[in-house]
């Protein structure tokens, strides 16, 4: 900090059991974005008086909104959000709000961020779907709202040459971002939802990012199905019974087919 600090008297007398104080003034002018220390020092022959200084010269803060809308294009409430810093040095942002349905507020440091929400829901055909909505660089410059839209999700998918499926129920997907200055920040989730078989996994689009890098990666180790069923000509669609999970399932269904008969047996369960 040197430079940056004044000290308006720079001589002091002290009378006896008595004090004498002055004024340091801080001109952050000349300071770039960052945390300082310092110290004063009073000298009077061999003794010394030290005395720290400090400060921290942070980015200009807004307050950055964010309106999530459901499949059907009503408001609906992520279940985990991360803002990261992408330009600056803060790191990962924390201190978002739930406002009200849909609605997250945080308060952020002026600059360019990342955004990456995570949703969850049960589709018509009683599927398990998991989303992530990205929006891996905003310019924010002062208090700042965007929509993230999941209609706009597109579902990850997998083919090969011969029928397939995952050979275990235990999966794996993340994002990688990693700031301008280097540093990487990864957000990863597992499930033990047979994705493809019966749950079904989204991500949405993104454009190239122009500060640091971002990537969403999975991987899924595929093979025969242990299990083939058929239900004659009856024309049902059968899915492999599989445990379910979700914050917005108060009720839910799991039909599980008879390998031997092809028909269908319910089994009902409450969360």
């Amino acid at each position: 900090m040197e430079g940056a600090l004044t000290v308006a008297a720079t001589t002091l007398t002290v009378p006896a059991l008595g004090t004498a104080t002055t004024t340091v003034t801080l001109d952050p002018k000349g300071l770039t974005l960052g945390v300082y220390t310092g110290v004063v020092t009073a000298t009077a022959d061999d003794v010394q008086l030290r005395t720290p200084a400090g400060a921290v010269r942070e980015a200009p803060k807004a307050t950055l909104t964010i309106h999530t809308l459901g499949r059907d294009g009503k408001p609906y409430s992520p279940w985990g959000q991360d803002t990261i810093d992408v330009a600056g040095n803060k790191g990962l942002v924390g201190g978002t709000l739930l406002t009200a349905v849909g609605t997250t507020v945080t308060r952020v440091p002026q600059g360019v961020l990342s955004v990456a929400q995570v949703l969850d829901w049960i589709g018509d055909d009683d599927r398990y779907n998991l989303g992530f909505l990205f929006q891996p660089e905003i310019t924010v410059t002062g208090d700042t709202e965007i929509t993230l839209d999941a209609r706009k999700l597109s579902e990850v998918r997998f083919t090969t040459p011969k029928p397939a499926e995952p050979l275990n129920n235990s999966v794996t997907f993340a994002y990688q971002r990693t700031a301008a200055n280097g540093s990487p920040y990864m957000g990863a989730l597992s499930t033990n939802q047979p994705i493809g078989a019966w749950a079904r996994l989204w991500a949405n689009p993104t454009e190239k990012v122009t500060h640091g890098k971002f990537r969403f990666h999975t991987r899924f180790t595929l093979g025969q199905a242990e299990v083939a069923m058929s239900v004659g000509r009856r024309g049902d669609v059968l899915h492999p019974a599989a445990p379910r999970t979700a914050s917005t399932c108060t009720a839910c269904t799991n039909r599980a087919p008879s390998p031997t008969s092809g028909r269908s047996s319910e089994r009902k369960s409450s969360r």
